[in-house]
């Protein structure tokens, strides 16, 4: 008792020292005009939405909503033919465009009183991924600890086109038979071939190896027909129901589209891991403006859940 009264005294002495030494700074630099940011994720068989709004300057009020832009005047093209817009509503720009895997998509958008010029910017959509669900097997164990899991093992084969290739790879699941929503999963994956390559990334929130999704491409299998093997840990003291079924969540991204969320991802590692880590730069596609206009296919693979032996 006197060595936890002890250390919470040191704790406490700190802490004071440590509030004794604050000062407020004032900020006597010169605030960043704002930039116009356009986002547009653009997928194959779904009509084109852009949203507009005005990027905010680091030090204002993070709970106050971003501004949208309603004002603009945008022409944006499918293969060269100019598609229509249907309607704009808080930001979002809706047009009659539906491109098809393939298609060529250009935009350009002049906003009244923005100084930096018109924004434009091009994508490509890519095709959706060739992927083969081959088995889904599961097994009941018992781990270090003595509890009881459940580690179901997933899989797959990847028919990857001639080219760089990029794709995010996600696993999700349900617990009801009737149920059309799902919880991520998070999952492990030890193929040399993606985790190694050097250019996967994943979320922070993953740790020991284990992801709720995975961003990777091609470098050691472009061209080939690749096995990918996943797996999912369940363990019985954390009250998840039986899942019912899973959903393999496979998409095709553009290579600005890959880049952009690779450097976001290294961004917010980077401002997690250290208050004192240089700032990383968003790779962005938009001329003269900040955000994305990017290219991605999605496709959903329902998983029917195997029963686990005992």
């Amino acid at each position: 008792m006197k060595n936890i009264i002890y250390k919470s005294g040191i704790i406490v002495v700190v802490m004071a020292l440590i509030a004794g030494c604050t000062e407020a700074i004032d900020f006597n630099g010169k605030a960043t005009a704002p930039y116009a940011v356009l986002i547009s994720d653009n997928y194959p068989d779904s009509a084109v939405k852009l949203h507009l709004s005005w990027s905010r300057f680091f030090l204002e009020d993070n709970d106050e909503p971003y501004k949208t832009i309603d004002n603009a005047d945008i022409q944006l093209m499918q293969n060269g033919m100019m598609a229509s817009q249907t309607s704009v509503e808080n930001g979002d720009y809706f047009f009659d465009c539906i491109p098809a895997e393939g298609d060529s998509l250009s935009v350009s958008v002049n906003i009244p009183g923005y100084e930096r010029g018109t924004l434009s910017a091009s994508t490509v959509i890519p095709h959706y991924p060739d992927i083969k669900i081959i088995s889904c097997t599961a097994k009941k164990t018992v781990d270090s600890y003595g509890d009881s899991v459940k580690i179901y093992t997933f899989k797959f084969s990847i028919n990857d086109p001639v080219g760089d290739n990029y794709y995010k790879m996600q696993l999700r699941y349900n617990t009801y038979t009737d149920s059309t929503w799902y919880s991520q999963c998070r999952f492990s994956c030890a193929d040399p071939m993606i985790v190694e390559s050097g250019d996967m990334i994943s979320t922070l929130e993953g740790s020991d190896d284990i992801y709720p999704y995975i961003y990777f491409k091609d470098s050691y299998f472009e061209g080939q027909t690749h096995t990918i093997t996943i797996e999912s840990t369940f363990y019985s003291y954390s009250f998840v129901p039986e899942p019912y079924n899973f959903q393999l969540v496979f998409t095709s991204l553009n290579a600005p589209t890959y880049q952009y969320f690779k450097s976001i991802e290294t961004m917010s590692n980077s401002s997690s891991l250290s208050f004192f880590n240089e700032p990383v730069q968003v790779i962005c596609n938009i001329e003269n403006g900040i955000g994305l206009f990017g290219g991605m296919a999605t496709k959903h693979f329902d998983i029917k859940s195997p029963y686990a032996d005992i």
